[in-house]
């Protein structure tokens, strides 16, 4: 679903007019511009103000420069955008524009480049070859255009105005190949609404993410196809909240990264909550295997109890050594005992808890009736929020603990579900992704239909997930994604040749907004509150 309004504002005439003769001594790089002073577009309430804060650079006598001699030496040319509309957030786009020229052109490979926001100027810059590429080139009206690079994303809300000083330099890998070189290029602005889907205004998502085309695909949760047996624990309003229509990422490796709490994240979409719909992340990265739960060989064999609410891995992620940044004691997969976890560079930082919301995740878990290889994802989002409990055996050595069994845990870190690991696919040629949602997860293993994992973000680790498994002899059982692809269960206390990954997954609180990046694994997603 792409989003309509977006109206290209063109920094007209403001050309990098950079032309770079470099000799034995690197003598002489001269970027020149020249262009109206301010540039103002408006429709209706949508109006946004650029202006050029200088009018040139001029680099003489230089030579090939490392990051910080760059950062230090070079005067960026500035900008400044301003959304002086009273109702409607922007969004905006700063690219850097190549042209072809008839001289031997500079390599895009040896230009960096650095963008300085409200000036907090960056540590580093980053080669122009490696920034995403604009794919919409024929809103770009450049003669000779030949690469537009995305080097600046962001999010500009009512009556906000933002600086940005952009600094361009020869990268200090370049040697005498690049005598006598010339580079041209172009600075293009971008503008657009920030109007979403009507619904979505208060969760910090605009036009970047919820976009089909793009890896965001729409998750539809009609009547006909939900079960009657959501848990008990939720009102009415709150099952409702669970019938929406969600926004899921897709893909093989869809752009939906995201930093937080200074790590790589990755964005699940917009998920249903019984409090509402919120953004959904999950850590790129394991924390590493940690049992999900853990017992004394008397109570279920060893092998722990399926039941989140009291589980060890609850513990660490949200009162213990993750949650609070420091060492402890913890629960280690490969033998079912306890070991020594340090995270005091790792764990959640104050910051980063403070855009945790706290939220009534669903523990549901399957109907006994159902055969571990015959749930597909529709049928584990309804089993993860409906009020079947993960016990459901007589007693027994795999089955003797007095736990007590609930379908809802209210907290802050949880797993991800199985049903996230399924609507990541997007399918592909042989097997498309409505038939991979509509194929048991249990089945995924199979050659024939690689398309449905393969094009899938969240394949390739066995990570566990916080739901458990209900089982006519065990209650030690929860449900995991094994690294060849299918979904099948596990030991909760997750004793095995391979160790479970331990992922944390999380929702942000409806009031933080993804204020710049593009979601790419180099520029991804920034956060504020």
């Amino acid at each position: 679903m792409k989003l309509k309004y977006k109206i290209a504002l063109t920094i007209i005439g403001a050309l990098i007019i950079a032309q770079v003769f470099i000799g034995a001594s690197y003598a002489l790089w001269v970027q020149n511009f020249e262009g109206n002073k301010t540039n103002t577009v408006q429709s209706g309430c949508f109006k946004i103000d650029f202006e050029e804060l200088t009018h040139s650079i001029n680099l003489k006598n230089t030579y090939p420069l490392s990051d910080a001699q760059a950062l230090a030496k070079v005067k960026p040319y500035q900008i400044k955008l301003s959304n002086t509309c009273a109702t409607t957030d922007a969004g905006y786009a700063i690219t850097l524009n190549t042209v072809n020229i008839a001289k031997d052109r500079l390599d895009d490979a040896k230009i960096k480049v650095a963008v300085a926001e409200n000036s907090v100027k960056p540590a580093t810059g980053s080669l122009l070859n490696t920034m995403e590429i604009n794919q919409e080139l024929e809103n770009i009206e450049v003669e000779n255009l030949d690469t537009s690079y995305i080097i600046n994303t962001g999010f500009l809300e009512t009556g906000k105005t933002k600086t940005f000083d952009i600094y361009l330099w020869v990268d200090e890998t370049a040697g005498n190949e690049v005598k006598n070189q010339a580079f041209e290029g172009a600075i293009v602005v971008t503008s657009y609404s920030a109007k979403i889907p009507e619904g979505l205004e208060n969760y910090g998502i605009n036009e970047k993410v919820v976009n089909e085309g793009s890896g965001i695909y729409k998750v539809e949760h009609p009547d006909s196809e939900l079960t009657e047996a959501f848990s008990n624990d939720l009102s009415e309003s709150q099952k409702n909240n669970l019938k929406q229509t969600e926004y899921r990422y897709a893909g093989a490796n869809p752009n939906n990264y995201v930093l937080f709490n200074n790590e790589l994240w990755r964005i699940i979409g917009l998920v249903n909550t019984p409090e509402g719909q919120r953004l959904k992340i999950i850590r790129n990265e394991s924390i590493g295997g940690y049992s999900w739960d853990s017992s004394e060989s008397s109570i279920n064999y060893g092998h722990g109890v399926n039941e989140w609410s009291q589980a060890d891995l609850m513990t660490l992620l949200n009162n213990g050594p993750y949650y609070n940044r420091t060492s402890g004691i913890c629960y280690d997969s490969s033998n079912n005992a306890t070991t020594a976890c340090d995270f005091s560079e790792s764990g959640l930082m104050d910051e980063s808890k403070n855009m945790i919301d706290t939220i009534t995740w669903s523990t549901g878990s399957n109907e006994v009736t159902y055969d571990y290889q015959n749930i597909n994802t529709m049928t584990f989002y309804n089993f993860e929020r409906s009020n079947n409990i993960g016990k459901a055996c007589n007693d027994n050595t795999y089955c003797n603990d007095t736990v007590e069994r609930t379908t809802t845990w209210k907290g802050q870190v949880g797993l991800m579900y199985p049903s996230d690991y399924g609507y990541a696919t997007s399918g592909g040629e042989i097997t498309s992704r409505n038939s991979c949602l509509n194929l048991e997860l249990g089945n995924w293993l199979e050659s024939s239909v690689s398309d449905c994992k393969t094009n899938n973000w969240l394949f390739g680790d066995d990570q566990l997930t916080m739901t458990p498994t209900a089982d006519s002899h065990n209650a030690n059982l929860v449900w995991k994604v094994w690294s060849s692809g299918l979904v099948n269960f596990t030991n909760a206390s997750g004793v095995s040749k391979v160790r479970s990954k331990t992922k944390p997954t999380l929702y942000l609180k409806p009031n933080i907004k993804i204020i710049s990046g593009s979601g790419t694994q180099d520029t991804p997603y920034k956060l504020n509150s």
